[in-house]
């Protein structure tokens, strides 16, 4: 897994304890489930 880049403001929220849990954007998964749904219909 990617780590995640922060940027400065976002490290001094956390280390601040302003901000306490953090998103991984789901592209990824998409891209796998597309391409999951491509195989599909080339294979038939």
């Amino acid at each position: 897994m990617k780590p995640i880049l922060f940027s400065t403001e976002m490290v001094k929220a956390i280390l601040d304890g302003r901000k306490t849990q953090t998103r991984r954007q789901r592209v990824y998964a998409a891209v796998l489930a597309a391409r999951r749904r491509m195989n599909f219909f080339i294979e038939f």
